[in-house]
């Protein structure tokens, strides 16, 4: 089963979530980082 966040089915809003919580806080960090 694929995750949830590339379920294009799903609402854009469920999709953010999911990816979110499946982020670590380094990569958080890395897209508050991004240009």
């Amino acid at each position: 089963m694929k995750p949830l966040y590339l379920d294009s089915t799903q609402s854009v809003e469920k999709r953010v979530e999911d990816l979110l919580q499946q982020m670590t806080i380094e990569e958080h960090v890395a897209q508050l980082n991004s240009p």
